[in-house]
């Protein structure tokens, strides 16, 4: 996860997608985003933490039309946006894309995720997410978002791929069965925890970014969106899913020392089963 959003398994070509889960349909977010800077790639798309160039004037979810999500299964910024599509009953097609390729020859993005609807094609989880969100008229908070996506997601990846038989476990849990057969030393060479602090020597605890969340929700409130999921809740929740899929002891200890498991169990009864099927 070099500068920003994309899985650091984008990186790792021994884990080419075996099966694509085409034709899945569903959910979307709010609020427009607020960075000030346009740099567009050779390509014309934006670059990671840059609004789409010129703006995608997504007002409503009929703006969202022919949209396809690619993405690769065991990254955990896919895993997000494919939540917030769900849950907001978006009707998408999920494309399997080769890791490290783009979505096609000429692309000048070679993360994931990437999300194309109504013409337009956007970079970065958390620029997909402020303009899903802004989209479907949903209170976002675009510092809170890239918290989430740049610190978060990016100190959990740290911590379940330390140990071999975390990251073996992760990768067997999404679809890679054929990791299950390696020993746990291989795991831990292969995994990416090592590589990603040292490009993040700021990178704080998960549970600190936890906390941080946690404080943002209103004193009495069951979530941050108030009496119901908000954007943040989908997000926060939507990136947990790729780790907690595999039933990893360190996704588990962050929502301990965090202290959100009460409102983690409150997100679990509260999204469909379809959903948190992400």
């Amino acid at each position: 996860a070099a500068r920003g959003d994309g899985c650091p398994l984008r990186d790792a070509s021994f884990l080419r997608p075996s099966l694509s889960r085409q034709g899945q349909r569903t959910p979307g977010g709010e609020e427009r985003p607020v960075h000030p800077k346009n740099m567009p790639l050779p390509d014309g798309t934006n670059a990671e933490r840059e609004d789409p160039s010129p703006p995608l004037n997504w007002t409503s979810k009929a703006d969202l039309t022919d949209a396809t999500l690619y993405g690769i299964p065991a990254s955990p910024p896919c895993a997000k946006i494919e939540f917030i599509l769900k849950y907001y009953d978006v009707p998408f097609t999920y494309a399997t894309t080769d890791v490290g390729r783009g979505v096609s020859k000429t692309s000048s993005y070679k993360k994931v995720p990437v999300f194309k609807a109504g013409g337009r094609i956007v970079n970065d989880s958390s620029v997909i997410a402020k303009c899903l969100f802004a989209a479907l008229a949903a209170k976002c908070d675009p510092a809170l978002e890239d918290t989430i996506t740049y610190g978060l997601q990016v100190a959990l990846e740290v911590e379940c791929f330390e140990k071999g038989a975390d990251f073996k476990k992760f990768a067997v849990a999404h679809g890679y069965t054929f990791a299950k057969w390696l020993p746990d030393f291989v795991g831990t060479y292969m995994s990416p925890a090592e590589m990603i602090r040292k490009k993040h020597p700021e990178l704080k605890p998960s549970a600190e970014y936890g906390k941080e969340f946690l404080t943002a929700i209103e004193p009495g409130k069951p979530f941050w969106g108030g009496d119901a999921p908000g954007a943040a809740d989908l997000s926060y929740y939507g990136t947990l899913t790729a780790f907690m899929k595999a039933d990893l002891a360190p996704a588990k200890a962050h929502l301990e020392a965090a202290g959100l498991n009460e409102w983690y169990a409150r997100m679990t009864a509260a999204v469909p089963t379809t959903t948190a099927e992400a």
